[in-house]
């Protein structure tokens, strides 16, 4: 027997296993705004990449919903990285804890990668080389090449693992 979100994930690659992913980045989408801002408020200080939550949903480009609940953030901050000399699109992916365990970061930051390559494409002055992070989560990478073909690129002064993935448009 074929489940529900086997189905909606074949057909519609924005579902995963009944979770919605949707790309907002810079769509000023006030019911988004407003659950990312009550979210970063429950979470508190060492919520969200420990910012306010007012910064927090200004850089909202990928979330996770499942129903109406907001389960997953994927923010990002285009900056550039010294390590790889080039500008880069810098993830930071929260989880509410009741949905950890679930692999919601994979969609999440496969859907966050194809946001930023497309805003890339569509802002070539911005020299956007691909997308970054870091891994706060001790013990979370357990390879050089992660699922969403993100690689490990090195580890930040407090030896956490540093990611990343290039677009393929990217010229060095």
């Amino acid at each position: 027997m074929v489940s529900v979100a086997a189905v909606q994930s074949t057909t519609n690659p924005d579902f995963v296993d009944g979770v919605e992913y949707r790309d907002v980045w810079q769509k000023d989408d006030e019911t988004v705004r407003r659950d990312a801002m009550a979210l970063g408020a429950r979470m508190g200080e060492g919520g969200p990449a420990n910012m306010t939550p007012e910064k927090w949903a200004e850089r909202v480009c990928v979330v996770a919903y499942d129903s109406s609940e907001l389960v997953a953030i994927a923010a990002g901050e285009i900056r550039f990285a010294p390590r790889v000399r080039a500008n880069m699109a810098f993830l930071r992916a929260f989880v509410v804890r009741e949905y950890r365990q679930r692999g919601i970061v994979v969609p999440l930051t496969a859907k966050f990668h194809e946001t930023m390559r497309r805003y890339s494409l569509k802002h070539p002055a911005e020299r956007i080389g691909g997308t970054m992070a870091i891994i706060v989560i001790e013990g979370q990478l357990k390879k050089p090449v992660t699922n969403t073909g993100m690689i490990l690129s090195g580890y930040s002064p407090r030896g956490e693992p540093l990611i990343l993935r290039w677009f393929d448009h990217h010229k060095l």
